[in-house]
């Protein structure tokens, strides 16, 4: 996850509408057996709900885990700058 491209790209582009780089999100996110990620969202604080949200979200859905048996997995990431 930290080293997508597509995530690195919604910090700067914050920061380039904002002036300001996020220094952390908590982020959630559901990935499948498949390994896609079919929900993703950040967990709270100031920018739920915001472009940078909606940047987040799609990046994650781009990323693609290795395949694995059983359910859906909800996972946890913190980002921290």
């Amino acid at each position: 996850i930290r080293n997508s491209q597509e995530v690195k790209r919604c910090f700067l582009e914050e920061r380039a509408q904002s002036g300001k780089l996020p220094s952390g999100v908590g982020i959630r996110f559901v990935i499948q057996p498949s390994g896609t990620v079919t929900k993703a969202f950040i967990i709270d604080g100031p920018y739920v709900g915001s472009s940078f949200e909606t940047c987040l979200r799609r990046a994650l859905k781009m990323i693609s885990f290795p395949p694995f048996e059983g359910v859906a997995q909800e996972m946890s990431y913190n980002f921290k700058l």
